[in-house]
C-alpha cells in the first residue's frame, strides 16, 4: 500500500473515531486546519448530520427539563 494511501486511511479513521480537525492536523503535520479540512472535507461531512441530531436531542432535552422546573416552581 502507498504511504499516501495510508496516511489518508490513518485520517478517515481518525475521523470516524471522532478526532478534532485540529488533532488530524497535527497527526499529519498539516500547517494548519485549513489544509486538512481542505484535503479531507468529505470525511468530516457525516458529522455535520450526526451533530444536527444531538443538537435536536439537546434542545429537546433542555425545554422539557425547563418545562419541567417551571411547573414545579409554580406549585411552590
Amino acid at each position: 500500500m502507498p504511504v499516501h494511501d495510508m496516511r489518508h486511511t490513518a485520517a478517515s479513521l481518525a475521523v470516524k473515531s471522532g478526532a478534532h480537525v485540529k488533532i488530524v492536523q497535527r497527526m499529519l503535520g498539516h500547517k494548519s486546519a485549513a489544509i486538512t479540512l481542505d484535503t479531507y472535507a468529505d470525511l468530516f461531512e457525516d458529522d455535520l448530520e450526526t451533530l444536527i441530531e444531538r443538537l435536536d436531542s439537546d434542545i429537546d432535552t433542555a425545554i422539557v427539563a425547563k418545562s419541567v422546573a417551571m411547573e414545579e416552581s409554580e406549585k411552590k
